[in-house]
């Protein structure tokens, strides 16, 4: 990890150290690393530059001296670490193993970040077919003949610490052909769960039971998930979101809902773009941008 004022230069993290709670990089990032329980961290700054730090030298403006860059930031952690090391004990190391779990626990608690590496809406999984927002904050999907439009989870997306997924429309769609469908098998022309829309405007799945052709869809890993119809009919959506609630509301830290967004990465313009879909002007080593329509590591 590093970080430092652009002006100087010399780290690939363009950031100041700040202050821990407040507006900053370094300050935030090893308060984060220091609560996380058994993690290591390093300073990733060339070794010739490191080899230049001298920590007797008084606070100033360059990179070496600036307590805003990283390398006297993290010189003076480092050395808090090594003061107060402390040895061995069972109940340190059952404090590092119960903050590992916390850990464990907290990410899987979340089916899906976004925007992921590809998990971004996507209305022409299957047929030409488009996404766009409304001023209301709804989204009119349509889709071409026989068309799909949903999400791609790359790796798959645990649901089954969820007991419903729900679909709610800004109003009745006008076809009886659109249908809410759930793939466990990274292949769209595998054999998926099925819901029919019809004419509601709330759609309940039950992740714990179901079925295709007699055969049980695993919750824990869905690959495909999104709305097929016949084309040419559009759907209003409000939103998608996984719930434990027995009345289907969704769940008060919002971070169980699915993103649906209108934006496509331009395919053709040799521009770079975060995975927000924001032009980036400067893009960084070791970050991951869309160029041309694909996910890259610069």
């Amino acid at each position: 990890m590093d970080w430092a004022p652009k002006k100087y230069n010399s780290s690939w993290g363009k950031a100041t150290t700040g202050t821990e709670g407040g507006v900053g990089f370094g300050a935030n990032f090893r308060f984060i690393m220091d609560k996380t329980g058994n993690v290591s961290w390093m300073l990733f700054t060339d070794a010739d530059k490191l080899a230049k730090y001298n920590d007797t030298k008084p606070d100033g403006k360059t990179f070496y001296t600036d307590p805003e860059a990283c390398p006297r930031a993290c010189y003076r952690w480092f050395k808090q670490y090594a003061e107060n090391i402390t040895s061995y004990s069972v109940e340190r190391e059952q404090h590092i193993l119960d903050s590992i779990q916390h850990v464990k626990d907290s990410i899987a608690s979340i089916p899906w970040y976004y925007p992921n590496d590809e998990d971004y809406f996507n209305p022409e999984i299957w047929e030409k077919g488009s996404v766009t927002t409304n001023s209301d904050g709804t989204f009119t999907l349509t889709v071409g003949t026989y068309g799909f439009g949903g999400f791609k989870f790359s790796g798959g997306r645990d649901f089954s610490k969820f007991k419903y997924l729900v679909l709610n429309l800004a109003e009745a769609p006008a076809s009886n052909g659109w249908s809410l469908r759930l793939f466990d098998a990274n292949n769209y022309w595998g054999t998926p769960y099925q819901k029919s829309v019809n004419k509601k405007t709330t759609v309940i799945v039950n992740l714990q039971n179901m079925t295709a052709n007699g055969k049980k869809i695993d919750a824990s890993h869905i690959y495909i998930l999104g709305l097929w119809d016949n084309g040419g009919s559009p759907i209003k959506i409000k939103n998608f979101y996984v719930t434990n609630n027995a009345d289907y509301s969704p769940e008060t830290t919002g971070i169980n809902e699915l993103q649906i967004t209108d934006f496509q990465f331009p395919v053709n313009d040799n521009r770079f773009y975060n995975l927000n879909g924001q032009r980036v002007l400067e893009p960084q080593k070791g970050q991951i941008y869309i160029l041309n329509g694909k996910k890259i590591i610069k």
